[in-house]
């Protein structure tokens, strides 16, 4: 087995100043500045839940219980689902034609 080569002077120093600065900030983090942060976020969610969103009365669903995809209201998405599906199916007819031939 080969032993390993000496650290660089430029990666012993990078290494040195890449410890000193995590050093740094976790003399930041400290239970007085995690509460002010706690604080800060409070403040900041009760200055706008004015534009917050009930969702208490939206109803949310992506899938059923059944995992299936829910239908869609937008017109604009059903449109464009529909087109999906039907250049996918065009593809299939394409790629698969002739290959296959109807049971008898």
């Amino acid at each position: 087995m080969s032993e390993n080569s000496k650290e660089s002077k430029q990666v012993r120093k990078a290494r040195q100043k890449l410890q000193k600065q995590l050093e740094e900030e976790k003399k930041l983090i400290t239970p007085f500045s995690l509460a002010k942060m706690e604080r800060n976020i409070q403040n900041w969610i009760q200055r706008h839940s004015a534009e917050r969103i009930s969702l208490k009365e939206k109803n949310i669903a992506l899938f059923d219980e059944n995992k299936n995809a829910v239908r869609v209201a937008s017109r604009q998405i059903k449109q464009m689902r529909h087109q999906i599906k039907d250049e996918i199916e065009e593809e299939h007819e394409y790629t698969l034609k002739g290959r296959i031939k109807p049971r008898d």
